[in-house]
């Protein structure tokens, strides 16, 4: 089978069809290959090397690196807004740690240390219920701590850990 391909400047191929492609500043050629050749479907995988259009493995793997990179980066941030749990009183609640709670949190910290309110209502989930609790200065205090270490630690796994694990994975 004829097929056009496109080469960039690194001789990846970028581009193929089986009529002629023209694209400014890119070289194109004109090779044959088998009707089911995996150039046809994933030309960013090859590269043309003395000539040969060869399958680039290294490519390949950078390619599932950055992609698992993005996943393990998604998987991070979702765990932080999830939340997290804290036991107050003996009583352990979910409290929420998207986008709107972090919000939330803050503008409850400062209205409690500012003095304008001794307590403030606070919506959580106790055994998949939610329920209301009063949040005191105090309180305030221990989850601001808690909710530093929880994001800490989702970041720190990723970051300290996974990050460099991924980096390091080699053919």
């Amino acid at each position: 089978m004829k097929l056009y391909i496109v080469i960039d400047s690194a001789n990846r191929v970028v581009a193929n069809g089986t009529t002629f492609l023209s694209m400014d500043g890119f070289n194109t050629y004109e090779i044959e290959v088998e009707e089911n050749h995996e150039i046809i479907t994933n030309p960013s995988l090859f590269i043309v090397k003395d000539g040969a259009v060869i399958k680039d493995e290294s490519h390949l793997l950078e390619k599932l690196k950055k992609e698992k990179g993005e996943e393990l980066n998604q998987a991070c941030k979702e765990s932080i807004l999830k939340g997290f749990n804290h036991t107050i009183n003996g009583i352990e609640y979910h409290f929420s740690l998207d986008v709107e709670a972090q919000f939330n949190f803050q503008g409850a910290k400062d209205i409690l240390y500012e003095g304008l309110v001794q307590e403030i209502m606070w919506t959580v989930q106790k055994d998949g219920q939610y329920t209301r609790i009063p949040l005191t200065k105090e309180i305030m205090s221990e989850l601001i701590l808690v909710i530093l270490q929880h994001k800490d630690n989702n970041i720190s796994r990723y970051r300290d850990f996974l990050c460099p694990f991924l980096k390091d994975v080699q053919l």
